[in-house]
């Protein structure tokens, strides 16, 4: 795991080093992800998501995100794809600071913790609101809210809500690094 994260890391510090002005615009592309920790009891959680953007025009994005997450707990484990589409408005005259709707879906498959328990898969698309700060030349801070529309659907049950999370779009605090 320690390899996997230096390696992540070392990529994203070369893609930094060859960054243009980290704002939405057509042609550029971003990568980033959250990384996530927690432990409850005797169960600790770890999860990586990284992603991957490609701006379409000067307010629209396309990407992909993968995820990855492991619970120490009697191994429990998920892993997740999925893709997404923003379109972007800015909030500011010196465009530092955006807004942005979210459309994502997404697909994964998951062991729950537990001797014998099943492994399920399920599927998810949902539609959220967020706002990213774009302070300097290399990096921005995004923050998606949780889904407002939701669908999501796994072997054991579907739901539809409104004002909701599902696999597509939980809350995310995320750091992008501009590639192009």
């Amino acid at each position: 795991m320690k390899k996997l994260i230096l390696s992540l890391s070392l990529v994203a510090a070369a893609f930094v080093s060859h960054a243009q002005e980290a704002r939405p615009g057509e042609g550029k592309i971003f990568a980033g992800g959250t990384v996530g920790f927690s432990k409850v009891e005797d169960a600790t959680t770890f999860s990586f998501s990284p992603s991957l953007g490609y701006f379409i025009s000067d307010k629209i994005a396309v990407g992909g995100r993968l995820s990855f997450q492991t619970i120490s707990d009697d191994g429990g484990s998920s892993f997740g794809i999925g893709g997404f589409g923003r379109y972007y408005m800015s909030f500011s005259d010196d465009n530092k600071f955006y807004g942005f709707g979210e459309a994502a879906l997404g697909f994964a498959s998951t062991k729950p913790p537990g001797e014998g328990a099943e492994s399920y898969s399920s599927f998810g698309l949902g539609v959220a609101p967020g706002f990213g700060f774009y302070p300097g030349k290399q990096f921005a801070v995004e923050f998606t809210l949780p889904s407002v529309l939701s669908f999501g659907s796994s072997n054991e049950v579907s739901s539809f809500q409104l004002g909701g999370s599902t696999l597509a779009q939980p809350a995310a605090l995320s750091v992008l690094f501009f590639i192009k």
